[in-house]
């Protein structure tokens, strides 16, 4: 499903990502992990299109990523920036589907099985 050949960023001088090769299959979940300043938000940001690597090339699907995917969504941790304080958990997780074409249904399925993924 998403597939990383020889990925690798660094800003000027400071490599920060070097040579990452991996493929993450459909239906998998992955953690990240890794102390503070060792490339982990550089990694998803090149993942999810918001940062173009500057060696390699990240495909989803069989298509190069170059910009963010619909079908992909990226939710920082910073979360004074990224949660809605008066909004619950169930609405913050919905949020980023309000502007595509789904039935409530959909996601409200959507949202439920997120939210089973992580026990919550």
């Amino acid at each position: 499903m998403l597939s990383v050949r020889q990925l690798g960023h660094d800003y000027g001088a400071a490599p920060v990502l070097g040579d990452i090769t991996v493929d993450f299959a459909e239906g998998s979940f992955t953690s990240v992990v890794g102390p503070s300043g060792c490339g982990k938000t550089t990694l998803l940001r090149c993942l999810s299109g918001l940062a173009p690597p500057r060696r390699g090339e990240v495909a989803l699907n069989g298509r190069k990523v170059t910009a963010p995917p619909p079908q992909m969504a990226l939710v920082f941790q910073d979360y004074s920036r990224s949660l809605y304080p008066w909004m619950s958990v169930w609405q913050n997780v919905a949020f980023p589907l309000r502007n595509r074409k789904l039935s409530r249904q959909e996601s409200a399925a959507r949202v439920e099985q997120a939210l089973a993924a992580v026990g919550l």
